[in-house]
């Protein structure tokens, strides 16, 4: 039985609740019950870790740089950023809050080596220590990444067993599952302060 790619993340999200975690500027594990003391966004999945969640999702497929050359799989970051909507537009109500809660996110998207970036608290740090020095950091994020197409299950791309939400790759594809997309967003860092 074909599913349709959005009641297969319908359903996914559905069994996953978002809190935000209290980050301190030092670097502290924030205090959480996913038992996981470094993750920006503690996602309760029944008792299961975010890395063991992942895994139960995207663990059966193939996201290898063949497959994924961006090196970034958005629903693998499991943050409900949608990125679609950062690709250059004029956009007058992108704070550095979001640019530093989407860079996070591309930081929680990678699924292999092909994307290099610094750990999400580097990059606050040095953008922090700029503006100390009365400097205007600009932030910019222009990344390529990858989503799940809208279609992948429905061509067949992709197959799910109706008791779970994980994916399965299948064999002998000629089409990519995957969209290729470009993010790019920009904001300063203004205050010294933080997020």
């Amino acid at each position: 039985m074909k599913h349709n790619l959005w009641l297969v993340f319908w359903l996914i999200n559905s069994f996953i609740s978002y809190r935000a975690i209290a980050q301190t500027p030092n670097n502290l594990p924030p205090v959480n019950n996913c038992g996981e003391s470094n993750e920006d966004v503690c996602i309760e999945t029944s008792g299961m870790g975010v890395q063991a969640y992942r895994q139960s999702l995207f663990g059966n497929l193939n996201l290898s740089p063949a497959e994924v050359p961006s090196g970034a799989l958005m629903e693998y970051s499991l943050t409900g950023w949608d990125a679609d909507k950062m690709n250059g537009v004029v956009n007058d109500t992108f704070s550095r809050a979001d640019w530093f809660g989407l860079y996070g996110a591309m930081y929680a998207a990678k699924v292999n080596e092909n994307l290099i970036l610094a750990h999400p608290d580097t990059v606050f740090e040095r953008a922090k220590a700029y503006r100390i020095q009365n400097k205007i950091p600009v932030l910019v994020l222009n990344l390529p990444y990858h989503h799940i197409r809208q279609t992948a299950l429905a061509e067949g791309l992709f197959t799910t067993d109706a008791d779970t939400t994980t994916l399965f790759d299948v064999a002998g594809r000629t089409v990519s599952p995957y969209a290729l997309k470009r993010m790019f967003a920009v904001s300063i860092y203004d205050k010294i302060c933080d997020l």
